[in-house]
């Protein structure tokens, strides 16, 4: 789970069951401990998407108070977690669907690209419709990070170069391609979440499948 504040920083915590509800560790100590967080503060927590949170702090006056007279507050164990919420177990499902709803509706347009070989063997890189650029406003700067993700959760970061007035994926599109076993014929769609973030659907082409399916007999 990605954590984000106000001032445009963020913080990457896990997310693991809790006893019929979900809490945030691994990472949320260096959150509290980055951010002042002090017992008495309050943090809504507003849902970005299934996997990203905006984070805002109110510090509890008489907390503020007495830091102001007595100086910085001791630091938290590193331990530290926070439960995001107890749920019986037969509304877990009512969560489940309200966080792909709110990620579903974080994704905008869309393109599919048929793999060729350029794109997944040699070379491997994956131009951005020119298109899809233009009709989506899209501009960035030299070697920007771009964001994969797939179904599965999982995420990689690809750089963003200009090529011949648009733009292509390179710079760790290739571990991308290996580590989603893509292969020429495949269809992936690549959804818009952000400016710099895409959700990737691949679809395997019918002929490789069939023919792997083959082999492995």
């Amino acid at each position: 789970m990605v954590l984000h504040t106000e001032t445009g920083s963020s913080w990457s915590v896990n997310i693991v069951a809790n006893t019929g509800g979900y809490k945030l560790c691994g990472g949320w100590s260096a959150f509290v401990i980055d951010n002042g967080i002090n017992k008495g503060d309050i943090c809504e927590f507003k849902l970005m998407s299934r996997l990203e949170m905006w984070v805002q702090v109110t510090p509890d006056p008489k907390v503020a108070s007495r830091t102001s007279r007595n100086g910085p507050p001791s630091c938290l164990p590193r331990n530290a977690e926070v439960k995001l919420r107890t749920v019986k177990p037969e509304l877990e499902h009512v969560i489940q669907n309200a966080l792909k709803a709110a990620d579903a509706s974080s994704i905008g347009p869309s393109f599919l690209t048929k793999m060729q070989r350029y794109n997944v063997e040699y070379v491997r890189i994956l131009n951005i419709p020119m298109h899809f650029v233009r009709e989506n406003s899209l501009s960035y700067c030299t070697d920007e990070k771009m964001v994969l993700r797939t179904e599965t959760g999982s995420s990689w970061s690809v750089n963003v170069v200009a090529n011949m007035g648009g733009y292509k994926m390179c710079g760790g599109w290739s571990a991308f391609v290996s580590d989603n076993g893509i292969k020429k014929g495949d269809v992936c769609e690549f959804k818009l979440m952000s400016r710099l973030k895409m959700r990737v659907e691949v679809t395997p082409n019918s002929k490789s499948a069939g023919e792997e399916s083959r082999k492995g007999s």
